[in-house]
Parts: structure tokens; sequence; C-alpha cells
């Protein structure tokens, strides 16, 4: 036998891909980006209000509140009867005022 050859010119690129590789390990966690800039200053809670005073809705449409007192909410009520007719004069009276205050929509007994 001779003595070997020189290499030869490279071919020409496969046509035909070879198998998908396996999916490498994740990579490390990037550094955090930079502060973006201040956004518009949103509806919050509308100014005023009163000791005692609630925020409430007062329509349907997005951010229509006003601050009102929960009048009929804590009004005191004295009930007599047993536990069972206590109870559930108690909870008519919750009802009646949350109703009274739009707290409620709904305020029927089953």
């Amino acid at each position: 036998m001779g003595p070997q050859g020189l290499t030869g010119p490279a071919g020409a690129d496969s046509t035909v891909p070879g198998p998908q590789g396996a999916i490498g390990p994740q990579g490390p966690k990037g550094d955090t980006g930079t502060t973006g800039s201040q956004g518009p200053a949103g509806p919050g809670v509308a100014a005023g209000g009163a000791t005692g005073q609630v925020l409430r809705k007062t329509s349907a449409t997005d951010y229509a509140t006003a601050w009102v007192a929960p009048a009929g909410l804590f009004t005191p009520i004295t009930v007599t009867g047993s536990r069972h007719q206590i109870r559930s004069t108690m909870i008519d009276q919750l009802l009646t005022a949350l109703a009274s205050q739009g707290l409620i929509v709904n305020n029927t007994t089953p």
C-alpha cells in the first residue's frame, strides 16, 4: 500500500437536515430592567367624607361614588322571643337596612 494522499476539497452542504438536537438547559435569569415612567393618576377614592361616613356607589357608571352616612345600617332594635324568632327578626332587619342603602338588590324570602 502506498502513502496517504492529501485531504480533498470540502463537499457541498447537505440538503437533508439532520435530526433536531435535545433542548438545552435554561439559561441564568437576566438582569432587572429599568423602571418605567410614572403613569397617569388613577381615580382613587373620592375626596372628602367625614368621620363615620362610607363610600357608596351612586350608579353603575365606573367611579361614580359619594360619601354617605350609613343611616339605617346600625339602628338598634329590640327583639323578644325564641332564639329562632330573634335570629329571623335580626336577619330581616339587616336585609331591610342593607336594601335601603342600595347594598343588596333583592330582599326576598323563599
